[in-house]
């Protein structure tokens, strides 16, 4: 039985690998790991010959094992410790393969002085030690568990040792055949899977990457995101909008702006202080530099400052021609 131990955000659980487990973001993936650097379907494990494969999906921020990042598909083993975001996963492989790592020896040599050759029932053909008479052990070729005979086990023809035999020669190179691929996961469309095919751009899916990732996965197509939920934005409430304003309260219109009254009280004084040594100029000026002195907002406006230039030129003027004009 292979397990994966999940640890994220504090917690720590187990979920049993049970045919294809997708590990993402989504609340339908089998392993949910509920954070922004996990894709949606980031990853896909799958058994292949009694092994389990990890493969990325596209994902942005990709996998590491042991720390180290995968491209491709990876052959899982145990104690192997997986990365996908903040998640750090494990995996645990506890089916009993009591001589998973031990090399058969060379087929030149007598089976029976050093261990015990039996067939398993698919026609695949065993070694043991001889010192693992009476334990069980997992054929590799159909997963059938077999209990090890003693050493006395009587040989059948099939288990008879083999005689010498020449280096077999090369095989010819295989044919290289375009096989379909997912278009989410990029794994191997076989005939025995559920597929699934777009109805708008015609590219084929495994049935749960299809819903896994709510729809298509081809960029423009009409059915991106066509199983995702929609949301409906609520009804935004009409409040009280208010009165229209009473046009017969509201009072006289505005009269001449400040600005342009003191502009044209300039100009008016400019021309009687001509005559009056330019002391209406600079009754006007004086209008005029008192709030530019208090830096107050009129005071900042060029038509106030423009009055009170042209006030400065009316005094001067109008001391110089009343002088003439009058002495």
């Amino acid at each position: 039985m292979a397990t994966l131990i999940v640890e994220h955000a504090g917690k720590r659980r187990a979920a049993e690998l049970n045919g294809r487990t997708s590990i993402g973001r989504l609340s339908s993936s089998d392993v949910v790991i509920d954070h922004p650097t996990v894709s949606r379907t980031h990853a896909w494990i799958e058994q292949a010959d009694g092994v389990y494969y990890i493969r990325d999906t596209g994902s942005i921020n990709g996998i590491l094992i042991d720390e180290k990042p995968v491209a491709d598909r990876y052959p899982l083993k145990d104690g192997d410790c997986i990365r996908i975001g903040p998640a750090s996963i494990t995996f645990c492989d506890t089916t009993p393969h009591p001589h998973r790592d031990n090399t058969p020896a060379p087929q030149t040599k007598d089976f029976s002085e050093t261990g015990i050759l039996f067939t398993c029932q698919c026609g695949a053909r065993l070694w043991m030690p001889a010192s693992n008479s009476g334990m069980e052990a997992t054929c590799r070729k159909c997963g059938e568990v077999l209990t090890i005979p003693d050493k006395h086990h009587k040989r059948t023809a099939a288990e008879a040792p083999l005689a010498p035999m020449r280096p077999a020669p090369p095989p010819p190179a295989p044919v290289v055949t375009e096989k379909a691929l997912c278009s989410i996961c990029q794994w191997e469309l076989k005939p025995t899977d559920e597929i699934h095919k777009c109805p708008e751009c015609g590219l084929t899916f495994h049935a749960d990457c299809w819903s896994a990732n709510c729809g298509c996965s081809a960029y423009g197509c009409k059915q991106v995101n066509a199983l995702a939920p929609k949301e409906e934005a609520p009804a935004r409430p009409i409040g009280d909008i208010g009165h229209p304003p009473d046009v017969a309260a509201a009072g006289p219109a505005p009269g001449l702006p400040k600005e342009h009254a003191l502009l044209a009280g300039s100009v008016l004084a400019a021309l009687l202080g001509a005559l009056a040594f330019g002391i209406p100029a600079l009754a006007v000026g004086v209008c005029c530099g008192i709030p530019i002195a208090m830096k107050k907002p009129l005071g900042k406006s060029p038509i106030v400052l423009l009055a009170a230039l042209v006030s400065l030129i009316g005094f001067v003027g109008g001391i110089v021609f009343s002088w003439i004009w009058w002495l």
